[in-house]
């Protein structure tokens, strides 16, 4: 979906709820004979329709007064699942509850498309706040007000083939966060052993550790070690011409050049590619289903500056234009609560974000992983990615297009980033709208 397919959208948007703002005869509630109808339309229940269909049945059948129907996205695009909620909300017929896209969560809540739901989920103590890490709910904040609620989470963590580590007489990597022990030297001394040219071309086959380059990926939870980050605390100007992120990039590229390190994911760890991946939680279900050998989770390592990895929601809400706020409340009760959390734990959805789920038997009596607290700790340092600005994609792939030849090690990285800084500074001033 292009910019200007997003600015036609919202002015469609706007222009139906000037009319809605208009209108006196637009019910707000239900009365006590009708049975209301929402629709809850996602993409995210492609990923398991079946357990999604029973979540709902469940809550249809426990009470008489709301109905809801699930709606299904094909996926994020091909039909844009976003440009679908803009245009049916353009058209009068939004969906009372939606989730969207991680990158276009922002979006949508700067635009006014969510419900604000501060004040219900703070005083309603069913919701259960406590039960949220900070770090999460801080995740579907805007200027201090709450949007949604996440189905999952995600952030970066180790997972690591726990044979090559015992076959090799290492110490697996740490699941503890803030462990002096486990740092980027350790770390990179650890992926030097199982280094190896399995088939004696001259080309290492197995490197020691997964590690995307993409800056607002794998990459970021190193730039945050070092100190550095993507942007300034006002959105203003590209920062990763700092020392502090010259020095994670370096850090990254020369573990590349070195063999040490290699560009991906679990999906690598599976095939034997790498001893260690840098991934995110759903991957658990990948590695019950496929490794051969056994693993585990742990923490990523301690940079110079600390402890750091991402969090991101699949964030959950009520339609800003919904007729029926209250029962969408009842349902949105239900669909985080942590029953559902735990039947969605048992089913493979990943990563739970209620401590309690996190913590039961669904999750934890079926490893491996047996580090599970991993998960939990990582939380203490985890923050959210830094993608509040409209133009936040279009800016990502500038970065990651001028940093390509600096990971093959082509260029300077200071040439790089000199290349785009201007154009993401203007970039950055017209996201800010």
């Amino acid at each position: 979906m292009s910019l200007q397919q997003v600015k036609s959208a919202w002015h469609m948007v706007i222009v139906y709820f000037i009319v809605v703002c208009l209108s006196t005869a637009m019910p707000v509630g239900a009365t006590a004979q009708q049975r209301v109808e929402l629709t809850f339309l996602s993409y995210f229940a492609v990923h398991n329709p079946e357990l999604a269909e029973r979540v709902i049945d469940d809550f249809n059948t426990s009470q008489d007064r709301i109905r809801v129907t699930l709606q299904i996205s094909p996926g994020v695009s091909s039909p844009g699942h976003a440009e679908q909620i803009l245009v049916r909300t353009a058209a009068g017929v939004a969906p009372d509850i939606f989730d969207v896209h991680p990158a276009q969560f922002y979006e949508f809540m700067r635009r006014g498309m969510f419900y604000d739901l501060t004040s219900v989920l703070r005083q309603d103590k069913a919701f259960n706040l406590e039960d949220f890490h900070p770090s999460v709910l801080e995740s579907v904040k805007l200027d201090g007000r709450l949007y949604a609620l996440p189905q999952r989470i995600s952030m970066y963590v180790l997972f690591y083939n726990a044979d090559l580590f015992a076959e090799a007489g290492l110490t697996p990597p740490s699941p503890l966060w803030n462990d002096p022990n486990w740092n980027w030297d350790a770390f990179r001394t650890a992926a030097r052993v199982p280094r190896v040219d399995l088939d004696g071309d001259g080309i290492v086959d197995r490197s020691g550790a997964g590690i995307s380059s993409t800056v607002n990926e794998k990459f970021l939870p190193f730039l945050w070690q070092a100190g550095g980050d993507i942007f300034d605390p006002d959105y203003t100007a590209l920062t990763l011409d700092t020392p502090e992120a010259f020095q994670a990039i370096e850090y990254v590229r020369s573990g590349y050049q070195e063999g040490v390190f290699r560009t991906g994911g679990v999906t690598q760890l599976v095939g034997g590619a790498v001893a260690m991946a840098v991934d995110i939680p759903p991957t658990i279900r990948l590695l019950r289903e496929n490794a051969i050998f056994d693993w585990d989770v742990a923490a990523l390592p301690i940079g110079p500056k600390g402890a750091a990895t991402t969090i991101q929601p699949i964030p959950h809400g009520i339609s800003a234009f919904t007729r029926y706020p209250a029962e969408a409340i009842e349902f949105f009760k239900y669909f985080h609560s942590a029953k559902v959390g735990v039947l969605e734990a048992q089913h493979g959805i990943h990563l739970q974000p209620r401590r309690s789920v996190v913590t039961s038997k669904a999750f934890a009596d079926n490893p491996p992983p047996r580090n599970v607290q991993s998960f939990l700790y990582a939380l203490d340092v985890a923050r959210p990615i830094p993608d509040k600005n409209l133009n936040f994609s279009e800016i990502m792939r500038m970065v990651n297009r001028a940093l390509s030849p600096v990971w093959r090690g082509e260029e300077d990285p200071r040439s790089a980033v000199a290349s785009v800084k201007d154009a993401v500074a203007s970039l950055l001033q017209e996201g800010k709208q």
